[in-house]
């Protein structure tokens, strides 16, 4: 019987635009929760997260149907506020 095994870790950076500081401390949990559910709708897993008020680092376990670039497209792309 033959199985197949995948783990697949990314560490994705990015930044707010302009890398304007609009991200403060009291909602950068929510936030990273946030990020956490969207993930999960795409068979994703939120390792770890962090960053500051202009940038957010990622560190995601990713299934393998779905494209880096596509998952990014999803997560930056929701428009909804924390």
């Amino acid at each position: 019987m033959s199985q197949t095994f995948f783990n697949l870790e990314y560490h994705i950076i990015f930044s707010t635009q302009d890398r304007r500081s609009t991200i403060p401390p009291e909602i950068q949990n929510r936030l990273y929760d946030y990020f956490g559910g969207i993930l999960k709708n795409e068979r994703c897993v939120l390792l770890a997260a962090g960053g500051t008020a202009d940038h957010v680092h990622l560190l995601i376990s990713m299934h393998p149907q779905i494209a880096v670039a596509d998952l990014m497209r999803i997560v930056k792309d929701r428009k909804s506020v924390v």
